[in-house]
């Protein structure tokens, strides 16, 4: 009897993780058909991609992609994915160029 129970405990679990992943990956490809749309989405906005950006989802790199190499670039729905995409290239230092030193400084002979 325990044995049953414990069977259909890990079954319905099992099914319960799966609906949840494939809900999750339908509004990550419903993300992905709204950006070749030319009406701006209010259910993938900014926020929503922030959201998958700082998760990285499959989604994100896909949006990232489209965005980025496509004709979609101009889209409205694009907007928001380069818009993020911007904001993180300003924040990482470029190859290559080195970050300014600290200055030293010398007051009355001692240095600080």
């Amino acid at each position: 009897m325990r044995t049953s129970l414990a069977i259909a405990f890990v079954v319905v679990m099992f099914a319960a993780c799966k609906q949840h992943s494939s809900g999750s990956s339908a509004t990550g490809q419903d993300a992905i058909k709204a950006l070749g749309s030319m009406v701006p989405s209010t259910q993938f906005d900014r926020t929503f991609w922030q959201r998958e950006h700082d998760a990285n989802s499959s989604a994100w790199i896909e949006a990232k992609r489209l965005c980025r190499q496509t004709v979609l670039a101009n889209y409205p729905n694009c907007l928001p994915v380069n818009d993020i995409i911007q904001t993180e290239q300003r924040k990482e230092p470029k190859p290559g160029i080195r970050q300014p030193r600290k200055s030293k400084r010398w007051v009355d002979g001692l240095r600080l």
